[in-house]
């Protein structure tokens, strides 16, 4: 069973591959603070919980903002 927080980055995943930066940005955007505790500081926290799962994986050599570290995209079971 997945957690509010997991399921809402794993959706943003889905979309398209994202890093934890861009994936703030999308969160605040979008209102989805209103409705679920994810803040910035737990967002990579959620992407390791999944990685961990299995559901999404780091994409390789991929930087498409200045601040990112990693990418992640939603793996098949995703």
């Amino acid at each position: 069973m997945l957690t509010d927080a997991e399921l809402t980055v794993l959706g943003l995943v889905v979309e398209r591959p994202r890093h934890g930066y861009e994936l703030d940005e999308v969160v605040s955007e979008r209102g989805m603070r209103d409705w679920t505790a994810l803040g910035f500081s737990s967002i990579y926290y959620v992407l390791g919980k999944l990685r961990e799962k299995g559901l999404v994986a780091e994409v390789a050599g991929e930087r498409p903002h200045p601040k990112a570290k990693k990418t992640f995209t939603a793996t098949e079971a995703g």
